[in-house]
Formats: C-alpha cells, structure tokens, sequence
C-alpha cells in the first residue's frame, strides 16, 4: 500500500519553505513519500535551494493522484494534522511553527541551504562588506502588505510602524558601529525613510540576493513576514541576534523558534 503525504502550496518564498520543511519532516516522523501540490502556485524553492529530498518526478506523479483520486485523501489542517491518520493524507496550511520540523532541524537546514552558484555570487558582490565590518540586516515589506485583503473586503495597510524600526535600532548599543543593509521590496521608500542615516546600503536585489543579506548578518531586524523570519533561523552566524515584531496586524504571527529563544527579541 501506498503511503503518501502532501501539502497543498501556498503564498510564496517564505511560506514555501515553512511548507516544504513540515512535509519533509512529517514524511520523515510518518514514513512514506511526500509532495508539494502546485496546483495554485509554482513551486519556488528548487531553483535556489538545495532540496536533496525533493523529487520533480515524484512530486509530480503523486499530485496527479491527488487530483485523479481527490476522495482517496483523509483532508487535514494546521488543528487537525497530528490526528490525521491512514496511507495518504493531504495538508493545508502554513504550518509557520518550528514545532512541526523540531525533531529534524539539521535535516531542514540542509535542505535549505543555498545552492553554490547563489552564495558565491552573493559573495563576490557582498563578501567584502560582511567581512569587513559587523552588520545589520533590516526587512521592510511594503509592497503587498499596503493593501492587504484577508477576507475583510476591503484593502488593508498592515505594514510595520517606522517606530517599530526605531526601537529596534535604540536596542543596538554602538549602533554606528554597523554597516545596515536593508532588504526591501520598495527601495524608494526606504531610500526616503532611512537614506539619512550614517553607514547605510540600500540597493535594488532581486529575492534571492536579499534573502541573503538577512541570512548572513550579525543582527537582523525581521519584518512581519515568513522571508525574514526564515532567513533569521537559518541565518548561522555565531552570537546573531534577531528583533521580531510583537504584532504582525491582521497577518497571523509567528512565533520565536523555541531553539533559540535566547537569540530573538520581540519588540512591541
């Protein structure tokens, strides 16, 4: 008999990761085959990301049968999930909580650890500026969040204060002793918000290549957003510290990782 576990696919960089990590780690707690089904968004994660487990034509014939044979899947959620029993089961949900991949974290680390050709080229455009001084890494998300619409009927601003970023950085002792980055989906903005500021970076990067600058500073000022709060977990840096908002609005928070509780700060 068949056992096989999949995971509906949903939103984009961020909530991929968080949903390939629980199919991996349920595959791996459960026994059996997992899959991503794609049937709404385009898998994001193997272009970039090393993903050993994940099998395209696995992956793809296993969304077949999910969709030829729907009723043959016991439906399961985020609330529902550790009761869902029998061969095939198929998952909806964000399942944003390291609680889901506990048992397996080096497992999920390597997974997502970038391709070579991705870091060496964020290295030989950013390599000297990491190593030559102690960084900070801000993400703003703007762009999606000014109008957000989850089931209210109506566009919702639910992007962060500037007094959020603000506390954040009175936090930071020797604050100008920093190089800041920001990672950004509206670098005109931040340009106007925070151009002033002395030992600032502010480019135009493509996801991958800001994912990055979070992935890989000493500190990291985390944006209501699974990007950010990803990049921060997988971020190996010794000593890091990462600042969290206490309130993501109307978008559902995500808590600290219990592994490293000591190294997070929430800030309301």
């Amino acid at each position: 008999m068949m056992i096989a576990r999949g995971v509906f696919l949903d939103g984009r960089m961020g909530n991929h990761m968080f949903q390939y990590a629980f199919a991996l780690a349920d595959a791996k707690k459960r026994g059996g085959l997992f899959f991503v089904d794609q049937i709404k968004y385009n898998f994001l994660l193997p272009h970039h990301f090393q993903i050993r487990s994940y099998s395209s034509k696995q992956n793809s014939l296993l969304s077949k049968v999910y969709q030829w044979m729907p009723s043959l899947f016991k439906q399961a959620n985020e609330l529902s999930y550790s009761q869902a029993q029998g061969p095939l089961v198929y998952y909806k949900g964000f399942y944003q909580d390291e609680k889901y991949f506990a048992h397996c974290i080096k497992l999920i680390r390597n997974e997502l650890s970038l391709k070579p050709e991705y870091a060496a080229a964020f290295n030989a455009r950013y390599g000297d500026v990491y190593r030559q001084n102690k960084t900070i890494a801000v993400h703003i998300r703007r762009t999606d969040l000014l109008t957000l619409h989850i089931d209210l009927g109506r566009p919702v601003n639910a992007t962060l204060s500037d007094e959020y970023y603000q506390k954040c950085f009175n936090l930071i002792p020797n604050l100008q002793d920093y190089k800041i980055l920001f990672a950004t989906d509206d670098t005109a903005y931040v340009k106007q918000k925070y151009g002033h500021m002395p030992n600032v970076l502010i480019e135009e990067r493509d996801a991958i290549t800001d994912y990055q600058v979070l992935l890989n500073a000493d500190i990291v000022i985390s944006a209501s957003s699974s990007y950010s709060w990803m990049a921060a977990y997988l971020n190996a840096k010794e000593g890091k510290r990462v600042f969290t908002p206490a309130n993501w609005g109307i978008i559902p928070r995500i808590a600290p990782p219990a592994s490293e509780i000591n190294m997070w700060q929430v800030v309301n």
